[in-house]
């Protein structure tokens, strides 16, 4: 596992929920952070399958994780490459904007 800034800041933020320090995962297998490990590594080792998107929930946090494969230059698949966005506080604003949609709507009536 590399671990670019962005990564390294957005699961520091996370860091409470995890066993280890957040550098302790490099050079570790992604599964690590998966439930399914062998579900996962099915889909991300089939370039036919990627890209791949879901929404994850990790450390108390909502997660959309995004799956890419890399290609050599010759379009061979060298193997997955996850991001993730931490979006609990978009995901609770747009369930707010949706229950306040609904009183206004049940109000209307």
């Amino acid at each position: 596992l590399y671990m670019n800034e962005a990564s390294a800041d957005a699961l520091g933020r996370l860091k409470h929920g995890f066993p280890e320090r957040v550098e302790g995962f490099i050079g570790k297998n992604i599964d690590y952070f998966h439930r399914s490990p062998v579900a996962a590594r099915a889909i991300w080792s089939n370039p036919r399958n990627l890209p791949h998107q879901a929404v994850i929930q990790l450390a108390g946090e909502k997660l959309v994780l995004r799956v890419s494969g890399l290609m050599d230059k010759r379009g061979n698949f060298l193997g997955p490459m996850v991001t993730w966005d931490v979006v609990t506080d978009k995901y609770e604003l747009v369930q707010e904007l949706n229950r306040s949609s609904k009183e206004l709507e049940d109000a209307a009536k």
